[in-house]
């Protein structure tokens, strides 16, 4: 039984591998495959539901949505894009979303899937369907509360993390996770296998490895 269950496991990573394979890194452009989400997941959530009844309100003062390469035959579709986003920004936490200012759909049908920041979130906002939008989102989302939410006290004693040029402090909440899988931000810990991670994308360095085990306790809480 116990050969049946590891066998099961190195298949299921296996595929997410396969899955994710050749998807940029966070510091550049994130994209994301599709999680196992339905619509029902977060449309139909009753927060959401509020957010569409009161669709002309801005719910979200403090956050500025904006378009770019808008075309004609995409009008139509942008407020339709707002709403979805809408509903999944009333799931979150609001303080995961306190540094979150601006979100910009993009509807250049080339564009990468997903960008995510600190305070800025870009969408591709044509040729995704509400279930890749979501999961997409909330990845990026994910970023934004390692980056934001979650920063450091006081910039006094360096980390061994890097995020690009950045330096992580040593008060940096999300040093704990990182530090779970990680010796630095390119090297896993030798005794971290695979199966230490939700996605093969995960494996890419810690900041993906926070996004991924976000977007899967947002949507499944395990």
């Amino acid at each position: 039984m116990y050969r049946k269950i590891i066998s099961l496991f190195l298949a299921l990573q296996i595929t997410s591998f396969g899955l994710w394979y050749g998807v940029k890194a966070v510091g550049e452009e994130t994209a994301t495959e599709p999680v196992l989400v339905t619509k029902n997941d977060i449309i139909n959530h009753e927060a959401a539901k509020t957010v569409r009844k009161n669709a002309p309100q801005q719910p979200f003062s403090h956050m500025s949505f904006a378009a770019r390469n808008e075309e004609r035959q995409y009008t139509l579709l942008n407020p339709d894009r707002k709403k979805e986003i809408a509903s999944v920004l009333a799931k979150l936490p609001s303080d995961h979303l306190s540094t979150l200012k601006n979100l910009v759909l993009d509807y250049n049908p080339k564009a990468h899937r997903g960008l995510g920041g600190k305070s800025l979130i870009i969408l591709r906002a044509v040729d995704m369907d509400e279930t890749e939008l979501y999961g997409v989102l909330i990845h990026e989302i994910g970023h934004s509360v390692d980056l934001g939410h979650l920063s450091e006290v006081k910039r006094k004693k360096i980390s061994e993390f890097n995020d690009g040029k950045k330096p992580v402090y040593e008060t940096d909440p999300s040093l704990e996770f990182y530090r779970i899988s990680w010796t630095d931000e390119k090297t896993r810990k030798r005794d971290a296998s695979n199966l230490d991670f939700v996605s093969g994308y995960g494996l890419s360095d810690p900041f993906e490895d926070f996004a991924e085990c976000y977007v899967y306790y947002v949507l499944h809480n395990k």
